[in-house]
């Protein structure tokens, strides 16, 4: 369809190479093009450059600057451990990285996280099974208490933000799709093109034909669940959410 012309997609992925684009929009399965996308609702109007990245938190002649505060998504596969990078400005979510860590688990997550943005106040909505699921070989640990607990010399604690149960499945997908922008709702959701996993993701995650059951699709659930759990715990969209205040104002 239209909004996934190669032209336009090629002009928003301009500073990392057109070849992305047009390769992505060539290898799309045929869902793409019909009703069988979980995230119909995301395409290049969410795709942008002017995402609010990250500035190192420092004092410069006696007053703060920089951003002191990022929001991270997180999956607790095994692998790969998946995280999505934002930033909260207002009613929006700017996601400017995103991390992907083979065979890995919750701790070298957290390093990771840790070695890119330092100084930053680390808030983490993560999948809610990880206070009792463990990817740590220390007993009596999960991914709880390793995201929370006391981190190495010179670290900090992250602030972990997580329901009692995980929000059902259908919930997740229908939250990002409102702020994606959904049916003329104003989209809310904007990732930069370098988070080429997640774009790779949200694009192809599809269900199997005629059912409401996601396709074992080589690993392109674990970027979306991580932004699921995001997107849930900032911006749910409940049942008796007024949806007609989210349109778009004219």
């Amino acid at each position: 369809p239209e909004r996934y012309d190669v032209v336009a997609l090629r002009r928003l992925m301009h500073g990392e190479g057109g070849y992305f684009a047009e390769a992505l929009y060539q290898q799309r399965p045929s869902s793409v093009t019909g009703k069988g996308r979980i995230h119909y609702a995301f395409d290049s109007d969410n795709i942008s450059e002017e995402v609010a990245s990250w500035r190192k938190p420092m004092v410069v002649r006696g007053r703060w600057v920089g951003d002191p505060e990022i929001w991270v998504g997180m999956d607790f596969n095994v692998n790969p451990m998946s995280a999505v990078i934002c930033r909260k400005v207002a009613d929006q979510l700017h996601q400017f990285d995103e991390i992907e860590i083979e065979d890995s688990g919750t701790e070298e997550m957290c390093q990771e996280i840790e070695r890119r943005y330092p100084g930053s106040v680390i808030n983490v909505c993560p999948d809610p099974s990880g206070k009792a699921r463990k990817t740590s070989a220390v007993v009596g640990r999960t991914d709880f208490t390793i995201i929370s607990g006391p981190k190495a010399k010179g670290g900090h604690e992250f602030k972990l933000y997580a329901p009692a149960a995980a929000p059902p499945r259908a919930d997740r997908y229908n939250n990002i799709n409102v702020l994606c922008g959904e049916s003329g709702y104003a989209p809310r959701y904007f990732v930069h093109p370098r988070c080429k996993r997640t774009i790779k993701c949200l694009l192809r995650y599809s269900y199997k034909p005629n059912t409401s059951i996601p396709e074992d699709n080589a690993g392109l659930d674990h970027m979306p669940a991580a932004l699921g759990y995001l997107v849930s715990w900032l911006f749910p969209v409940r049942g008796d959410t007024k949806l007609k205040d989210l349109r778009r104002r004219m």
